[in-house]
């Protein structure tokens, strides 16, 4: 009997190598270090660079936070929400009546949604 032919492609005991048509990779080798100011100019660097990013941050939340005329008014509306639905809590004993300030309660409800969707800093 013949024995099997092999397998096109690199063989899985052959280890790392460039197979046929491989492009070469630049071997990268550390630089020896030629001075202590050079180390200490990068680490000046980098600590330079983190404390400006942790500035940035800092900004960008402190304008997220902000509380706009908006937001007020929504919670001043919220709070008028409350009112009504406690209002129509007091008239439990007739339907009509509790229905009526729930569903008030409710569209301005949908009035505070709307407010604070359309704050541009949501």
């Amino acid at each position: 009997a013949a024995a099997p032919a092999p397998a096109a492609g690199p063989r899985p005991d052959a280890g790392p190598g460039p197979g046929p048509g491989a492009v070469p990779r630049p071997v990268v080798r550390p630089s020896a270090p030629s001075s202590a100011p050079s180390g200490a100019s990068s680490a000046d660097t980098l600590h330079r660079a983190v404390r400006e990013l942790t500035e940035e941050l800092r900004q960008e939340r402190a304008q997220h936070r902000e509380f706009t005329a908006l937001r007020m008014g929504a919670a001043f509306v919220q709070l008028i929400v409350l009112l009504l639905a406690m209002l129509g809590l007091l008239q439990a004993a007739n339907f009509e009546l509790f229905a009526k300030w729930m569903i008030g309660a409710g569209l301005v409800q949908l009035v505070v949604i709307a407010m604070l969707l359309a704050d541009p800093r949501r």
